[in-house]
């Protein structure tokens, strides 16, 4: 219901001349921008169709990753007057995923938690 009242076709990043701007799954969300202030419309569009739902965004628990150069991690993103914090690696789903793409610390993280 939220994302049919967000119109983000113009969003995202291009692949294959279809528009990526968001993964989910159940009440996690992955959003796609191509740059920091698109990326806080989006983000501030999406608490805004939440609360008209009766749901909150977490801003602790939302945080920013970025693998650009483009993306300076001293761009302030901004939701609900909240600032929201740049990381270098987050748990989704499950799988650390890191900014350098590398995917050595997920493996050793999966071997010492056997």
């Amino acid at each position: 219901m939220i994302f049919r009242n967000l119109n983000w076709t113009k969003n995202g990043l291009n692949i294959n001349g279809e528009n990526l701007n968001h993964l989910r799954f159940a009440d996690d969300l992955i959003l796609f921008s191509e740059d920091a202030r698109t990326l806080e419309i989006m983000l501030q569009q999406l608490s805004d169709e939440s609360v008209k739902a009766g749901l909150t965004m977490n801003p602790t628990k939302t945080k920013i990753m970025t693998n650009s150069q483009q993306i300076a991690h001293n761009e302030l993103i901004i939701v609900n007057s909240e600032q929201l914090e740049y990381v270098k690696e987050y748990i989704y789903l499950g799988q650390l995923i890191s900014t350098d793409g590398s995917m050595n610390k997920e493996i050793e993280r999966r071997i010492t938690n056997t």
